[in-house]
């Protein structure tokens, strides 16, 4: 009784064992008109569909409710359509929903797609490492394009994506208003699903501020288009390409784009890329005083000492940059004290 006339705005219940009982009595004290719990977190309580119908109410009745995370829990696809049904009821308020690894699936998200049709308050959705498919998401992509909608950041991170969606996605990015932050790492992507990735980013009206395609199977045969990208984009701040097949000539196609004046990239991030001096030498010559950039991520490659002098040319040139990113690479003992020892710029290169 503690929650019901308090102060107390959070409840982290993660990693226990609330178990669908628990959710029973946590609705009928958090449903109450007193209660000013905003965020809620159940991740991995050991939930199944059978207290979806008491989350259904939770999330319909209680005006507080804000943020909620059911994270790590198995519920049955069934289970899913009463509790979705509930987010295009007028009374709920909630804004964030976490539901990673949750088995949701296509199936689910008709469901789910069908509800936030007619959401205008949802502003964070994270399905990461869910089964839902190409065609889950092109389901998702319908509510999301919607001039109503106003959701800013959607996590999709692992859930066996490949290009066939990327059509569906450049369509929301082309109409929606709100989404500043879409995440696809460790889906297979590949070069054709960033190309049609970039003809939404490209939109005048296009506000995405991160992009992030960790372990995406792309090669420098997509930098042309992301290049092309970052030329025209008023918003795009962060893009994170780690962990892929770029190698020094997608990085050198990259920087057509990087030196381009309505460039407003503030964060690259290129680990584990099989990246060489070659790339260092490009990147100094493409950024310099008119640039953004602040952050730039080379960790996890191939740099040796021949980086050195380019790196020390890119700090003096690149006037925005305040870090650098080069743990794990091949630098020697002496090539990591020519950086370090103190100098006129203001780069911290972290090795």
């Amino acid at each position: 009784m503690i929650l019901v006339n308090s102060s107390i705005t959070e409840l982290n219940l993660t990693n226990n064992y609330v178990g669908d009982l628990g959710v029973k009595h946590l609705t009928a004290l958090l449903s109450r008109a007193t209660c000013n719990i905003s965020k809620l977190g159940l991740a991995n309580n050991s939930l199944s569909a059978a207290c979806c119908t008491d989350l259904a109410t939770l999330v319909s009745s209680s005006q507080a409710l804000k943020e909620l995370s059911l994270s790590k829990n198995d519920f049955a696809a069934s289970g899913f359509t009463i509790q979705f049904s509930e987010l295009s009821q007028p009374t709920c308020q909630l804004e964030e929903l976490e539901l990673f690894c949750c088995g949701i699936t296509a199936q689910c998200c008709e469901d789910l797609a069908a509800n936030l049709h007619s959401n205008h308050v949802l502003k964070k959705l994270v399905l990461r490492n869910n089964k839902l498919e190409d065609r889950g998401v092109e389901q998702l992509c319908s509510a999301f394009q919607q001039p109503i909608s106003a959701l800013r950041t959607l996590q999709l991170e692992g859930c066996m994506l490949t290009s066939k969606c990327c059509a569906a996605l450049a369509t929301v990015l082309e109409k929606s208003r709100s989404l500043q932050h879409l995440g696809l790492d460790w889906n297979d992507i590949g070069d054709e699903g960033v190309r049609q990735l970039c003809q939404g980013l490209q939109t005048p009206g296009c506000v995405l501020q991160t992009l992030e395609m960790e372990s995406c199977e792309l090669t420098a045969g997509c930098c042309g288009e992301l290049a092309q990208t970052l030329s025209s984009s008023h918003s795009l701040t962060c893009l994170v390409l780690s962990d892929n097949e770029l190698g020094d000539q997608g990085v050198k196609l990259l920087s057509a784009g990087l030196k381009h004046p309505n460039c407003v990239l503030q964060t690259l991030v290129l680990q584990e890329n099989n990246l060489t001096a070659a790339c260092c030498k490009d990147l100094e010559q493409a950024l310099d005083s008119s640039s953004h950039l602040t952050t730039l991520d080379l960790s996890r490659n191939l740099l040796t000492d021949k980086s050195v002098s380019y790196l020390q040319g890119l700090a003096q040139s690149c006037v925005s940059l305040c870090t650098v990113e080069l743990r794990l690479n091949k630098l020697s003992r002496h090539g990591k004290s020519k950086l370090n020892y103190p100098q006129s710029w203001k780069v911290s290169f972290n090795i």
